[in-house]
């Protein structure tokens, strides 16, 4: 698993072993996990996981609990993403022609996240109907277009606050929020924290 230059080796070992036996509920074999996930796959709170570990510098006492903690949340955000796809397979094959105009929806997402999006506009990009839109994005990338874009904004605002002299409400308008209010209830919501507890803990 790799993100902008930062990589994580996972061995057999890890996800045969020492993790169902840790969380006994998984799945024992996890290795029909990778072959799924592969360079056409883009799973939001994985990247967001890879970034910080980019970030942060743990101590040298703490280094091992912190690399074994995030390791665990990348595989949780893994297993239930290919849990997640392998429902969605079941729902049935989407045709070659609405692939590819999903493929576009999301490259065009992915490219113009911090501005204002309508869903009329997206219809038109993927010549489908509001309906057959939502329900095939949702199918096919297990998230609704909405959270996709509030994920996309949430991450890039994770990469801003680290500028104490960047007002909230400055990264807010950045990233395509048009209030702080609802910025900072996204923020805390994908977090855990609000964006000024963010900013204090990467200073």
């Amino acid at each position: 698993m790799a993100f902008r230059g930062i990589s994580v080796l996972v061995t057999p070992e890890f996800y045969n072993k020492i993790l169902p036996g840790k969380y006994p509920g998984i799945p024992r074999d996890l290795t029909h996990l990778f072959p799924q996930f592969n360079g056409n796959n883009y799973i939001p709170e994985i990247a967001g996981a890879l970034h910080q570990i980019s970030r942060f510098r743990p101590l040298k006492e703490i280094a091992g609990m912190y690399y074994d903690s995030k390791l665990t949340e990348i595989m949780s955000i893994l297993i239930q993403w290919a849990m997640n796809n392998r429902f969605r397979l079941s729902q049935g094959p989407v045709p070659n022609c609405d692939m590819d105009h999903l493929r576009s929806v999301m490259d065009y997402l992915n490219t113009n996240y911090t501005s204002h999006i309508y869903l009329d506009a997206l219809c038109r990009h993927a010549c489908m109907s509001r309906t057959k839109l939502t329900r095939l994005f949702k199918q096919v990338y297990g998230m609704t277009i909405s959270d996709h874009i509030k994920t996309l904004r949430i991450n890039l605002a994770k990469e801003m606050p680290a500028d104490n002299h960047l007002k909230i409400n400055t990264i807010a308008n950045t990233v395509g929020f048009k209030f702080h209010r609802s910025f900072s209830e996204a923020f805390k919501h994908a977090t855990g924290l609000t964006p000024n507890q963010y900013r204090k803990t990467i200073c």
